[in-house]
């Protein structure tokens, strides 16, 4: 995975809308990746290249033919007619039975490994599409979840302690205690953002192009 930077904060993000993207479904993301993904690409090219060799190889089954028109001049009996006769000829390259079965079947077996590779490919890039979309979507609601409720619950019992404390309700170390449930929640945020931010990048790599693409929100 390349390295990723995080920008932004998830406090102040709370009244964006939601990361995951409604239009993000495997349909739409598997169609992306058919015209984006280099390595579908690059069968894609092989199976091509081995169709015309097989359409090659069929052409070269059927044998040359070659026509001539010799021609001859002779006397005649007397010496002094010249006689002029013209043939037409039909040439054809041996051997006639063969029709290049050999060189057909080794096109057809290149096709066929080119096209099986060409169905891998694209099974192994819808399964890659559907198991980062699952993680992309789980890693997305706890990227909400963490913007709806646990830094809006920590910053509140701050702010209530930090209140208690100066009415003199509360002591220093119960103060502290908020103060360090808050840090650990503004930590823990960050560490969902940056889970979020890897589950984004891998389905990105999965589908080939960025997701601002297809209308995902950061």
């Amino acid at each position: 995975v390349d390295a990723l930077e995080i920008t932004g904060s998830l406090e102040q993000d709370v009244d964006e809308p939601s990361p995951g993207g409604a239009a993000l479904d495997t349909d739409r993301l598997t169609e992306r990746a058919m015209a984006h993904r280099p390595d579908l690409a690059a069968a894609q090219a092989r199976r091509n290249r081995a169709d015309s060799e097989v359409k090659l190889n069929r052409a070269l089954r059927y044998p040359n033919l070659t026509f001539g028109f010799p021609s001859e001049q002779s006397r005649g009996v007397q010496g002094n007619d010249d006689l002029s006769t013209f043939g037409l000829g039909l040439g054809v390259t041996l051997p006639i039975w063969n029709q290049n079965q050999g060189g057909i079947a080794l096109a057809q077996a290149d096709l066929m490994q080119a096209e099986a590779r060409v169905r891998q490919r694209d099974q192994v890039i819808r399964a890659e599409i559907q198991s980062a979309l699952n993680k992309f979507q789980v890693s997305a609601k706890r990227v909400e979840a963490v913007r709806s409720r646990l830094l809006p619950r920590a910053e509140e019992s701050r702010k209530i302690a930090e209140a208690l404390y100066e009415e003199g309700a509360t002591n220093l170390l119960q103060l502290l205690d908020a103060q360090r449930a808050f840090n650990e929640a503004r930590l823990r945020s960050h560490q969902i953002l940056f889970e979020y931010q890897v589950s984004r990048s891998l389905l990105e790599r999965a589908v080939g192009t960025e997701l601002t693409a297809l209308g995902a929100h950061q």
